[in-house]
Order: C-alpha cells, then structure tokens, then sequence
C-alpha cells in the first residue's frame, strides 16, 4: 500500500496493489499431494507408505504392540490389461484400490506401490495372527468378481506377503523388503495365497 500525495503533499488517497495467490496455492498443494500420492488410485505412494510406517513403528517400539507390513499383487493383472486394454485395467486397478479400502481398519494404511501391487500397514495388531487372517480376507475380496464398465466381468486373484514386526524385522525397510520376499514366495507356490516371511 502506497500513500499518495497532493501538490500540497498532504496525503489524498492511497493506492494497493493485491495479487490472488489462490491459484498458486492450489497449484502447490495438488504438487505436493501428488508427490506423496499415487496419481491413479489417490493412495498414497512407496514414499508416503514408508513414512507412515516410520512413525508408526515408533509407537508399536514404545507401547510394545505388533505390527505387519502385507506386499499384495495382483494375479493374472496382465490378462486384463491385455484383453481389454489400459483403461480397463486402470478401472480394475480403482475398484482394487476402493475394495481394499474397504476391508481393512480405519487405522490401517493402503498404498499403492505401482503397477499392481499394493502395500497394507497393520499396526496395533492384537496378536501375530491377525495379520494372517486380514490377508485371508483380503484375498478372499480379490477372489470377487470384478465388473468393468458394466460390461465385462473378470475374475482375477491376489497374492500376498507378510513380514511382521518386530518378529521377524525391526525396522520400515526391512519390513517392506520382507514382505516382498514373502509375495516371491507366495507366487512361485502357484499364486493365490499368503506367505510370511
């Protein structure tokens, strides 16, 4: 803000200039949440997932509570993309997304790793095993038929790794890194299935 002067210099009025910067901020925001989200599903991302994991993993060290990190993959996710094409597949891939949403806690997290595998963090866990029968179900959810663009209904399974803490790792990476190893197994015992680690 300016003042402004007469020829007697005595101040007549004031000017402002003023610059909207909603756009800006939008756009900034939408930047950011996409470098924690993935672009598709809205999940958050590898990177979001690991953070939250991270700060989780402190609450489970201090309250001594059991946690699992579950690695699912899709099976036969290539047949879609195949058959029907990307944007099936991407559709797949929503309903995916919002099914696993559904069938976990409100306090777990879902991520999306890429392509078609996602991640699931289960903290607060009563018992080891719970982590085990969340895996059931959720394959069992994946094992529902899926219904593309109201037209074409595919069946398609999961495969799914478990790595749980602090049995069998300590920290986020070596939980994910777990995890992943144990969906390897799980599809080279003829997908379909869980493993832990």
């Amino acid at each position: 803000i300016s003042a402004v002067f007469n020829e007697t210099q005595q101040i007549s009025h004031y000017a402002a200039v003023f610059t909207d910067l909603s756009e800006i901020r939008a756009t900034e925001a939408e930047m950011m949440f996409l470098s924690e989200h993935d672009e598709l599903t809205h999940l958050p991302n590898r990177q979001l997932f690991l953070q939250l994991v991270e700060q989780a993993l402190k609450t489970a060290r201090r309250d001594q509570l059991f946690c699992a990190v579950l690695v699912l993959d899709l099976d036969h996710f290539k047949d879609v993309n195949d058959s029907y094409g990307h944007r099936y597949g991407d559709e797949l891939l929503l309903q995916v997304a919002s099914r696993l949403k559904q069938k976990v806690r409100d306090i777990d997290v879902v991520a999306r790793l890429g392509g078609d595998e996602f991640a699931i963090f289960l903290p607060q866990l009563t018992a080891p095993e719970d982590a085990a029968l969340m895996a059931d179900k959720l394959i069992r959810s994946m094992n529902q038929p899926w219904l593309l663009a109201n037209e074409y209904e595919v069946t398609l399974g999961a495969s799914i790794g478990i790595c749980l803490y602090p049995e069998h790792a300590d920290n986020t990476a070596s939980m994910l890194q777990g995890a992943d190893s144990a969906l390897y197994k799980a599809k080279a015992q003829g997908r379909n299935c869980t493993v832990i680690v």
